[in-house]
This record gives structure tokens, sequence and C-alpha cells, in this order.
């Protein structure tokens, strides 16, 4: 595997992928630095997930798997009040 020359911001992978950021933090939860999911670190202390081309993939495809209606996989219910935060349920 070649080295990671670039990373995407979770806002930036958001706009790429056309999901909410909110959630994209839960799904990528389920992803490992070696599935292309970093953490930058700013001054502040805030930190933020970012993610290599590698990490978009894996975040498209957990994002098919479980928000694929046509699927025979459990679906992701998203709660329809965008003020509410997570947690998101299973079906």
């Amino acid at each position: 595997m070649a080295a990671i020359a670039h990373v995407f911001m979770i806002r930036r992978v958001a706009q790429i992928l056309g999901q909410d950021e909110d959630l994209l933090w839960d799904l990528s939860d389920q992803l490992e630095p070696e599935a292309g999911k970093l953490w930058v670190y700013d001054i502040d202390g805030i930190a933020t997930p970012a993610f290599s081309d590698f990490g978009i993939e894996a975040l498209r495809e957990i994002i098919r798997d479980q928000l694929d209606p046509t699927a025979n996989r459990r679906q992701l219910v998203v709660p329809s009040n965008p003020a509410r935060r997570g947690p998101y349920r299973m079906l």
C-alpha cells in the first residue's frame, strides 16, 4: 500500500458522499486507522476525524450496507428531526 499523501476532513467527506456529517460521525466508529480513518488534532485540543481515499471508500460501503433499502440487511433509521442527534436505531 502506498503512503497516504492527503486526507479529507469529515465535513468534506460528508459533501463528497452527500451524507449528513453527524451520520458519518456515527458510522465512522466502525473504522480503524488501517481502514483509512485518522484523527487530526488542532492547537485548541479539538480532534476531528479525517479519511484517506481508502477510508472514503470504506465509508461508502458502510453506507451502502446500512442505508440501502433494497439490501436484505437491517436498515439504519435516521431521526427525522435534524436538531436531534443520534443515537440512530437499527430496524
